[in-house]
């Protein structure tokens, strides 16, 4: 009987709060003029805090990429599991060696890096932005422009699925 339990939820919990919660809901579903009003209800500073959270998630996401494998199911599946340590530990290497060459992943997680370095410095400079003295309604709109941008490029990666919805089985 084959027995199969819910793989690495973590990572995959990580990967929809990433895509789903910040890069569609907090950020590309909000409009510049909602920016603004956000600005004006002096949401921003609550924002911010909501906004390292996911960002922290996003590091995370990052150093968990591997966690894709299937490599990660052969110690929950019953037929893996009936094999000897050394036998589990020599096909989870083999099974990470095709991850990582199918994807890539030193490349992919560099350039995940490089396009959430990308978003986190304009969303940086955009609290810069409403925390201003002199800030008006359009500097917050073009400073959100920019962070929807760099929230696009990152959400790119998701949308090709160079950031796996699951487990990866060769």
């Amino acid at each position: 009987m084959l027995t199969i339990v819910l793989p690495n939820v973590l990572v995959l919990a990580q990967r929809a709060k990433v895509s789903h919660s910040w890069l569609d809901h907090e950020i590309a579903l909000v409009s510049p003029d909602s920016a603004v009003h956000r600005w004006r209800s002096k949401e921003w500073g609550r924002l911010s805090t909501v906004f390292k959270s996911f960002h922290t998630t996003a590091m995370d996401l990052a150093d968990g990429l591997m966690g894709f494998s299937s490599s990660t199911l052969v110690d929950k599946l019953s037929p893996f599991v009936a094999l000897g340590n050394d036998a589990r530990a020599e096909l989870k290497q083999k099974l990470d060696e095709l991850f990582l060459q199918q994807f890539n992943a030193p490349a992919l997680r560099a350039d995940y890096l490089y396009r959430l370095s990308g978003l986190w410095r304009a969303v940086t400079t955009f609290r810069e932005i409403v925390e201003s003295e002199l800030v008006n309604p359009d500097a917050v709109r073009a400073g959100w422009v920019s962070v929807q941008q760099a929230g696009a490029e990152l959400k790119q990666m998701f949308s090709d699925n160079r950031i796996p919805k699951g487990i990866v089985l060769p």
